[in-house]
């Protein structure tokens, strides 16, 4: 029976499994998340019937040695990797590693589909294999090497060149794939911050039909919203209750309140089955209204993120959101009186954007005082029309295989001002004693109390001492 190894190499915590590909230290709502893309691997291994084990060694803090022990002591056939672009080049050491320890060994690198794939091998010539996108299906076909000409979404090489095929379809059927693997995961590891409780993610649906220029979501899983059927994203959870005993989720999507009939089925269904559920989602101002609130809260639903971007109306049109600050507003007001916690992002750093539009992005930020407030840096993500526009423009400082970044010292807003602003408006933020007292409020576990000040306190020191956020 053929081995496959499939590990998260111990390059520090990231977010690695959606679009929002950031170091988890630098979130204000610390989640780790289980390794979705490793599990759904495995599964489908095992169905032809490998031997498999996953290892997440950020997860559970351990280091090189004890890859190398495990790598040793497991033996096997293939390496599977799951990467990010921040990341890519430090993973690449576990290929190292295990070609040194077995030369035979079948290296395979999983990740997002930003930047140069053909690049990833020449880096690392002991890299045999990179995938991108949705190639699920052809897992077995790719590791039997069978075909890999006519396999899409691949860049493998062979007889010393390197070979890209075009990129692989979307997945239509979902339902088809098997559910994640858990049995294979250590799943104590994962824990909501707030509660300490364990915590999993259900990858509830595939694609985003909105435009945002800075998101690569359109990259990595296209344009189409593809659903899975409300009964199978309930059959997991189910699953998830009693088998594992994990009764906290992410439903995992874009924006998981595109369709309202899709959102309200699953309800329905948690509620047939008397599923006593906590969960949270992703969504967007424009989909959130009273009905659809009172419907999720009542199925378990007890937080929502939102991406309000900007507190400027110029700038959300030019970045293509699709929404207006009316919209923000009201959205969030409808979650608060529905008891639903928020989760509100924002991003600033654009090239058109002055000192005036980032003030009203903080302020209304202030405005809105969502549970949970973070700010981000606009990144110019490989494939996505920001990265177009910041390269037409010449203001990539780095511009290699992997990643690049903003030059932001422009005529309107240097990149170290822009920094200070943003560690002034979270501080201003998290320290008013109004806040201070709501999250003192909820907090029932003297466990939970400590995690948070402890956090809260590390996150404000980095604040006040670091020379950027």
């Amino acid at each position: 029976m053929k081995k496959a190894f499939f590990i998260t190499p111990p390059t520090g915590l990231w977010v690695r499994e959606d679009r929002c590909q950031s170091p988890i230290e630098k979130t204000m709502f610390a989640v780790i998340r289980p390794p979705l893309r490793l599990g759904l691997a495995a599964a489908i291994l095992e169905e032809a019937s490998y031997k498999c084990a996953i290892a997440d060694y950020p997860a559970e803090d351990k280091g090189w040695e004890s890859f190398k022990k495990d790598l040793k002591e497991f033996d096997p056939d293939i390496l599977f990797v799951s990467t990010v672009f921040k990341t890519r080049n430090d993973d690449f050491r576990a290929f190292r590693i295990a070609k040194n320890n077995n030369k035979n060994i079948f290296t395979i690198m999983k990740g997002s589909p930003l930047g140069d794939d053909a690049g990833a091998l020449e880096e690392c010539a002991e890299l045999d294999i990179f995938l991108t996108k949705e190639i699920d299906r052809s897992l077995i076909s790719i590791i039997s090497r069978e075909n890999l000409h006519q396999t899409t979404g691949i860049t493998f090489r062979e007889n010393g060149n390197i070979i890209k095929t075009p990129p692989a379809p979307f997945i239509k059927n979902l339902d088809a794939l098997p559910f994640v693997a858990r049995h294979l995961l250590k799943n104590n590891l994962y824990r909501r911050p707030d509660t300490l409780e364990p915590f999993t993610v259900i990858q509830a649906s595939r694609g985003c039909p909105f435009k945002c220029i800075f998101c690569s979501a359109i990259v990595g899983s296209g344009q189409v919203l593809r659903n899975r059927s409300p009964q199978n994203i309930v059959d997991e959870i189910e699953e998830c209750v009693n088998k594992y005993e994990v009764n906290n989720f992410l439903m995992g999507a874009e924006t998981f309140t595109c369709d309202k009939k899709w959102v309200f089925n699953i309800c329905d269904e948690i509620f047939k089955r008397d599923l006593k559920i906590n969960w949270y989602c992703n969504s967007r101002v424009d989909t959130i209204d009273r009905e659809l609130a009172s419907m999720i809260k009542k199925s378990g639903c007890y937080a929502v993120s939102l991406g309000i971007e900007s507190g400027n109306q110029e700038t959300l049109d030019k970045m293509k959101k699709g929404t207006s600050l009316t919209q923000a507003v009201e959205a969030v007001q409808v979650l608060k009186d529905a008891k639903i916690r928020t989760y509100l992002y924002y991003i600033i750093g654009f090239p058109w954007e002055t000192r005036e539009m980032i003030h009203e992005t903080i302020n209304l930020a202030l405005k809105l005082d969502g549970d949970i407030s973070d700010f981000y840096f606009a990144h110019p993500l490989h494939g996505t029309e920001l990265y177009k526009m910041a390269k037409e423009q010449n203001l990539l400082i780095e511009d290699n295989n992997f990643v690049c970044d903003f030059r932001i010292d422009s005529s309107h807003v240097s990149f170290k001002e822009q920094s200070k602003l943003c560690r002034s408006a979270l501080l201003r933020f998290y320290l008013r004693p109004g806040y201070i007292f709501k999250t003192l409020a909820v907090i029932r576990s003297p466990k939970v109390a400590y995690r948070i000040a402890r956090m809260g306190l590390s996150t404000l020191f980095k604040l006040v001492k670091a020379t950027r956020f």
